[in-house]
């Protein structure tokens, strides 16, 4: 058994970022040595949120948005950090294998859906599409096919109805973060823990959208329109063909007596 404290390094995205490195950097079992992220041109979509490189200029930690962690300047550097652990939370970069090498006790990703439903890059969206009431976070092994690695722990959380991606993103990004604890708890003896395989015969995917996913006289119930509308609230957006125009939904009102629900175009 070994003790000391856990080197981590942290690759993340404003977002679900922000929250994980408060959290790893408050743990005071983990030696946190640097995040890699991306900076953006536009300011986080979802809500209201620091940017990942000013979270952590103001903790004095170490950022690299400027190179690819699997480029060779950024294996160079990940050998010179040389973290027991490396975490991905919201990554936009395909790990290669020889970075996968460098962590002593491997590489886990914090995936916001209750794996091994809703693999891909939006499983939010997929959530509430299905009609889901829970959703929640898999913590599981990162291997060279996304999101299939076994698990090492899963939680759930609710999805309220009114909920929208952009609300349930940032329900999601805090939940995570308050994993962080258990999910250290796991490596605590500086040993692997083992997993427990994905089931595949439950398994579905959460591709991104496209903009005819949210033409919404497609479906049928008002309800699969509702679902889209607070699905799709920023991308790919959602509308109705009226009149050989495309016209945008911005959200819905459910009307009192036995009225229909209403939904809510922009005419402009």
């Amino acid at each position: 058994m070994q003790s000391g404290k856990i080197r981590v390094v942290l690759f993340a995205l404003t977002g679900f970022g922000g929250p994980v490195l408060r959290a790893l950097a408050a743990d005071k079992r983990v030696d946190l040595a640097v995040v890699f992220t991306q900076e953006y041109e536009y300011a986080f979509p979802y809500y209201s949120e620091e940017d990942l490189i000013e979270t952590a200029k103001k903790i004095e930690l170490k950022s690299h948005s400027d190179v690819r962690a699997s480029s060779p300047e950024g294996i160079q550097l990940l050998k010179n950090y040389a973290p027991d652990l490396i975490i991905v939370s919201t990554f936009r970069e395909m790990i290669s294998p020889e970075v996968m090498e460098i962590p002593k006790l491997g590489i886990i990703n914090m995936h916001p859906s209750l794996l091994p439903k809703y693999r891909g890059p939006c499983p939010i969206q997929a959530a509430i599409i299905a009609g889901d009431s829970e959703t929640g976070v898999t913590v599981h092994w990162l291997t060279d096919t996304p999101d299939t690695g076994d698990i090492l722990l899963q939680k759930s959380l609710s999805i309220d109805s009114s909920d929208t991606t952009a609300s349930l993103h940032k329900k999601l990004a805090d939940f995570t973060a308050s994993l962080i604890p258990d999910v250290i708890e796991l490596f605590a003896d500086h040993a692997k823990p083992i997993g427990v395989a994905q089931n595949e015969s439950n398994a579905s995917s959460a591709p991104r959208p496209k903009p005819e996913d949210g033409f919404l006289e497609k479906y049928s119930t008002v309800e699969e329109m509702k679902r889209r509308v607070r699905a799709f609230d920023l991308h790919p957006g959602t509308s109705f063909l009226i009149d050989g125009k495309r016209i945008a939904v911005k959200g819905f009102q459910d009307l009192s007596g036995s009225a229909p629900d209403g939904i809510t175009l922009d005419s402009k």
